[in-house]
């Protein structure tokens, strides 16, 4: 097996919580509707019985409202994995340089491509954004 770590991307982590969330949240509606219109059915005596529309929508009530619980506690363990993220190349291990045709992807200065930001990390970070302010600030006084 490889020993290689698979890098989740702060992105990936997002559209993840968010797809869990928005299938609960439908299966939910659904089992609302469900529900109400077999129970509207088996009122009327004209029509034959409805209770296996009932129990569908009660099924899928119950697997919406699991679906929306599993997104808050999957946003809660994504939370911790952001916090360790990279801020620089946001978990993903590198970082894109240069413009268009000269674009290249290459190694993340501050993590060393791993992604996960450490207490030496973060001491190179702040160092970066000093650097980048300076650069700036120098940039500015070129300008005038």
């Amino acid at each position: 097996m490889s020993k290689k770590l698979r890098r989740v991307s702060n992105i990936r982590i997002y559209i993840t919580q968010y797809a869990i969330f928005l299938l609960g949240g439908i299966l939910f509606i659904a089992g609302i509707y469900m529900y109400d219109y077999g129970a509207s059915v088996s009122e009327d005596p004209n029509l034959p019985d409805a209770r296996g529309l009932e129990i569908a929508g009660f099924i899928l009530l119950a697997l919406g409202l699991i679906f929306i619980v599993l997104s808050y506690i999957y946003a809660r363990t994504g939370a911790r994995v952001i916090g360790t993220n990279c801020p620089l190349c946001h978990g993903t291990g590198y970082v894109d340089s240069g413009v268009k045709k000269e674009a290249k992807r290459e190694v993340c200065s501050l993590c060393n491509g791993t992604g996960k930001m450490y207490d030496k990390g973060s001491e190179l970070w702040e160092e970066e954004q000093k650097k980048q302010a300076l650069s700036e600030s120098e940039e500015q006084t070129k300008i005038e």
